[in-house]
């Protein structure tokens, strides 16, 4: 099941990270499987995708933003790796 709008696919093995709320990322993070999404046009358009979330055994529901597919996540970890201007 993917819309031609969506990132994510059902089934896809994801990043997901959990925001405290004043919307700062770092209140937990781990990976889990798209089950659902849903499209919300109300207050603009945008989409939510609910996540069975392997560390704490639960559902929720993240958008897109608190998301990250697991290449990306690999891509990114290689590109902070090779950055030396982030080591001390």
């Amino acid at each position: 099941m993917k819309s031609t709008n969506n990132k994510y696919e059902v089934g896809q093995f994801v990043r997901w990270y959990e925001a405290y709320a004043d919307g700062f990322l770092g209140r937990d993070a781990g990976w889990g499987i798209i089950k659902s999404f849903s499209r919300h046009t109300i207050y603009g358009d945008y989409i939510t995708y609910t996540v069975l979330r392997n560390k704490h055994g639960d559902v929720m529901t993240f958008s897109e933003e608190y998301i990250e597919g697991k290449e990306e996540f690999k891509k990114r970890m290689h590109e902070q790796k090779t950055d030396n201007s982030i080591c001390s």
